[in-house]
């Protein structure tokens, strides 16, 4: 058997490089690759979410004026006759005899309708809400009608509102101009 003393340096040298700690410009490095990785994943979460509560509004806000146009359409289609008429507010003899109010309010942004002792608000977030009465007959080569010069020769209430919402502390989601023209049917 042979004893004889090899080499110990020779061949701990790659062992300690393989061994040895990373250095600081490595760690900053990795820590600003991983930093600008991470801000892009929070950013896109953060635009996501935005676009997703922007449509969510969109959505509420579009299913509230359906809804609003629902109850006008019924209302009027239903009362008896209109009383009274200004821009923001119509006053209807409802088929059961009770006063029908609807009422624009541009302080609180609110279509209330009132009938009784009962009071509803139908449409918030509205920013310009008018009302306007016309005849059943056509403006010749339009889809508009003729405007009705007093309230007994009102047989269709035109609707034009706008509506929005603040999101995150600003004013947005602008849905489009939306108009309805409902008949009277029992006048």
């Amino acid at each position: 058997m042979d004893c004889r003393a090899t080499s110990i340096k020779a061949a701990r040298r790659p062992l300690r490089r393989r061994c040895q700690g990373s250095t600081l410009v490595e760690y900053l490095f990795a820590i600003g690759i991983g930093g600008l990785l991470l801000s892009t994943v929070a950013l896109f979460a953060m635009h996501h979410g935005k676009t997703v509560h922007a449509l969510g509004n969109m959505v509420d806000m579009d299913q509230a004026n359906r809804n609003a146009q629902a109850q006008m359409s019924v209302d009027f289609r239903q009362a008896r006759h209109l009383q009274s008429y200004s821009t923001n507010a119509l006053t209807f003899l409802d088929y059961d005899g009770q006063q029908l109010l609807y009422l624009y309010s541009p302080q609180t942004r609110t279509l209330v309708r009132k009938k009784g002792t009962q009071s509803k608000v139908i449409l918030e977030g509205v920013d310009s809400l008018s009302f306007s009465i016309r005849q059943r007959n056509f403006i010749a080569g339009t889809f508009d009608y003729y405007p009705a010069s007093s309230i007994d020769t009102c047989k269709l209430i035109r609707v034009d509102w706008t509506c929005s919402r603040e999101m995150f502390g600003r004013k947005a989601n602008l849905t489009s101009s939306q108009s309805a023209s409902i008949a009277i049917r029992k006048h």
